[in-house]
This record gives C-alpha cells, sequence and structure tokens, in this order.
C-alpha cells in the first residue's frame, strides 16, 4: 500500500472544499506530498537558475530531458523572460515537427552570441542522421563549421549559406532519454551529441511527487492564470486538487496538463465538471 492510500487526504480536500476554505496546504493531503512538494520547489529553482546561466553564455547549450508535461518548457520561457530576451530578436522557439533544412536555417539565423534556439519536442530530429550530425556541429564547444552539403544551397535571409560558425546558444527540451542503451549509427550520434552538452533530467516517477508538482505549479506558481480557459479561483482550485488527489491511482497521466483539463471543465461546467472529467480520464464516475 502506498503513502497516499494510507493518507485519508481526500476527505480533508473535500471538506476544506465544504468549508469553503480556500487554501490548502500540502500537509492537508500527507507529510509524503508535503515533503515532495519542497524537493519539487527546490528542484525548479535550481533548474531555472542553471537554464539562466546557459542563456547568459556560461555554458553553450543545455539538454532538459524527461517526461512531458513537467514544466521543461515552463521553465525555460521564464528564464528567457528573466534575461529579457525578446522572442524573434535575442531567441526563437520551435515546437513540434522540423525539417533537417528548416533546422539549418534556424541556427545559422540565431549563430550569433547571445541568440538562443529553443527546441521544444522536435524529437523527429533524433532519427535524422543529416540533423543530430548538424545538432553535433552546432554543439561542438571549440566552434566548427556546421554545414549543409547539398545541391541545393539553403537560403538564410535570402543569402545562399553552405555553412556558418554557430556561436549562440542552444536549449533542447525533450522526452527522449539520450542514455538508453541504443545500437547503430544513430546510437553512435546520440552519444557524440551527450558528450558535447549537458542533459538536465527532469523525472518524477513516484505518484506522490507527481501530484506534488501539480500541485507547485497550481498553487504556489499560479500555473493556470496563464490559459484564460482555465484560469479558477482559489476555491476552484482546492476542488481541482482534491479531486486528483481522490483519483491519483486512476489516473494514467499525472502531468501539468492535467490541471488544465480539469479547470476548462470547471469553468464551463460547474456543476457537472467532476463527471465531465471521469469520463474524459477514463476512470469509474461516483
Amino acid at each position: 500500500m502506498t503513502t497516499y492510500e494510507k493518507a485519508d487526504a481526500a476527505n480533508i480536500a473535500t471538506e476544506a472544499v465544504a468549508n469553503n476554505s480556500l487554501t490548502l496546504s500540502p500537509s492537508d493531503f500527507c507529510e509524503a506530498v508535503a515533503n515532495e512538494v519542497i524537493n519539487v520547489s527546490n528542484f525548479y529553482a535550481k533548474t531555472k537558475r542553471y537554464v539562466e546561466m546557459v542563456i547568459n553564455g556560461a555554458h553553450k547549450s543545455l539538454i532538459l530531458q524527461g517526461h512531458p508535461g513537467l514544466g521543461k518548457s515552463h521553465v525555460v520561457q521564464e528564464a528567457l523572460n528573466s534575461a529579457n530576451k525578446i522572442l524573434g530578436i535575442d531567441y526563437v522557439v520551435v515546437k513540434g515537427h522540423l525539417t533537417t533544412m528548416q533546422l539549418f536555417r534556424i541556427l545559422a539565423e540565431y549563430r550569433a552570441k547571445g541568440k538562443v534556439v529553443v527546441l521544444d519536442d522536435c524529437d523527429c530530429l533524433f532519427g535524422d542522421e543529416v540533423a543530430l550530425g548538424i545538432l553535433k556541429a552546432a554543439l561542438e564547444q571549440t566552434g566548427m563549421q556546421v554545414c549543409y552539403e547539398s545541391s541545393r544551397i539553403p537560403l538564410v535571409n535570402n543569402i545562399p549559406t553552405a555553412n556558418f560558425l554557430y556561436e549562440g546558444t542552444l536549449i533542447v527540451c525533450t522526452n527522449i532519454d539520450f542514455r538508453i542503451n541504443r545500437r547503430g549509427r544513430v546510437a553512435e550520434h546520440m552519444r557524440a551529441i551527450e558528450s558535447r552538452t549537458n542533459i538536465w533530467p527532469v523525472v518524477m516517477q513516484s505518484k506522490e511527487k507527481q501530484f506534488a508538482n501539480i500541485y507547485y505549479f497550481v498553487v504556489e506558481r499560479d500555473y493556470l492564470s496563464g490559459f484564460e480557459d482555465a484560469n479558477i479561483n482559489s476555491e476552484e482550485k482546492v476542488k481541482l486538487l482534491g479531486f486528483i488527489w481522490k483519483n491519483l491511482s486512476k489516473i494514467r497521466n499525472l502531468d501539468l496538463r492535467l490541471p488544465i483539463q480539469i479547470a476548462t471543465q470547471i469553468k464551463t461546467d460547474p456543476e457537472g465538471w467532476t463527471g465531465n472529467c471521469c469520463i474524459l480520464l477514463g476512470i469509474d464516475y461516483e
């Protein structure tokens, strides 16, 4: 039996809602969660500080690796904001699919010192040998020409560019684990990339820690205020957290997309949101 099953914190959360309590402490759930919230808070403070160091030039690159929805992108954006970087001028964020030529062009456009390229969930690149070769060259600490050998020379700002020296900063947010056993040429590229940069793991294995992560972002970071359809009040946050805790063992993905999904249901259907969430999450409706 796990710690969260031993603790009858779901009743505590329910009572807090019934009593119209607008505040909730992590210790109301169990001591394990209270401790994990502290650990999560310390971890993100260290992560943000390290990302800021990378953005400010202490390191040339960084790979934030871990399960989706744990706050990797969020902490990078916060660090960029703290550094007063301007989107489209000082930095670019690329999400999702990215071709090899697009990667080459983006790195070329933001190749100067002080510029930052953020590749967020562009995991398709890690199965392409040409893209991996470009990443290796860009990540080289001592400076290496990034080349795209092709009969068709890429245009960068309408200028034919076959190679360039990348002196900017590269930050990668990915779900791919670079340290698992791989074979073949892709594995060799991945090991070479790992040797050229720093990998900062963002991993939360236990249910308590994943819940603590949600608590930390929802309560202490006011994470939901950044989403118009999910910006709920304090009382509604108590209900949201109580619902997640009550169904902790049944919910498959305890990531930061979960509170957004639940908060959206609370805002759109204040009376029926509980049943809606049970159906949407595939758990038994009570």
